[in-house]
């Protein structure tokens, strides 16, 4: 029996994903539509549905690494490989209780950044730092900056049920993210992503052009249940041998994944079928 590649459970780095012996389904053909179709966007999508990963994945393609993307089919698509200076924000990992808690984090992504480019703080408050920095990395680099912000809204999302800190860090971030508009000549690419939208037009209201694709199938980079079907077969029935073509059997992969996941047969592996549950919550 051909030995299984291990399931990337709680991995959302693609560079540890490409160099281990990991499994990964290929949807690098639709992120290299999304970079080249349009300059902004947003993506609104539940904790552990891949957007992290996602976020690593843009970050690698727009820093040139080529080799990570060997034997996918954003390996053929791209012929330049040009490496832009990224700037990547992520504000998950704090409880946002206070304001002074949202600007040490917003200058602690803003230092990582500094370090990698070599760029010199300048501003009198976060926000004008970050436009800036911005700035900096295009003269720096001479090539546009690429923006990766995730969970843009967690300080809204620990703060639910409290409107009065929400409107404290709406205006934090409201000009923070206002550099976006104001940079655009030395911006090539930006994405910014959360697990809501009750916020995003209040935040965003500067950026208008700002595009919206948490709905949009063309950009979909979920699985649906037949490819997860296809990609997954062995994992979720071990002992099932895959018809050849020669033999015209015709499978519903979709109808035996749900019922290999719903019904539970007693031949399934458990530690299979766990570890895949786990990786599809990813």
């Amino acid at each position: 029996m051909q030995k299984l590649k291990k399931l990337p459970i709680g991995i959302q780095t693609f560079s540890e994903i490409s160099a281990g012996d990991y499994v990964y389904v290929d949807k690098t053909e639709r992120i290299f539509q999304l970079v080249n179709d349009s300059k902004y966007y947003f993506l609104a999508r539940p904790r552990r549905f891949g957007i992290s990963l996602l976020v690593s994945t843009l970050e690698a393609y727009f820093k040139g690494r080529k080799e990570l993307f060997k034997g996918l089919k954003m390996e053929q698509l791209e012929m330049e490989w040009k490496e832009h200076p990224v700037l990547r924000l992520d504000l998950s990992g704090e409880d946002y209780e206070t304001k002074e808690v949202l600007i040490s984090r917003l200058e602690m992504c803003l230092k990582k950044c500094e370090k990698i480019y070599n760029l010199t703080p300048e501003g009198a408050t976060v926000s004008q730092r970050f436009g800036n920095d911005i700035r900096q990395a295009y003269e720096k680099t001479g090539e546009k900056v690429v923006l990766l912000i995730d969970e843009y809204d967690k300080p809204f999302v620990d703060n639910i049920t409290k409107p009065e800190k929400q409107d404290v860090f709406r205006n934090i971030l409201h000009g923070f993210y206002a550099n976006i508009k104001s940079s655009d000549e030395y911006i090539r690419f930006a994405l910014l992503t959360g697990v809501s939208h009750f916020s995003k037009l209040s935040i965003f209201s500067g950026l208008n052009n700002l595009n919206d694709i948490s709905l949009n199938r063309k950009y979909f980079l979920d699985f649906p249940n037949r490819e997860v079907g296809e990609s997954f077969l062995e994992y979720i029935m071990p002992n099932y041998v895959r018809p050849t073509a020669k033999d015209g059997t015709d499978l519903d992969v979709t109808n035996l994944f749900m019922t290999s996941l719903i019904e539970i047969p007693k031949h399934l592996c458990t530690v299979c079928k766990s570890s895949l549950q786990a990786y599809l919550m990813i």
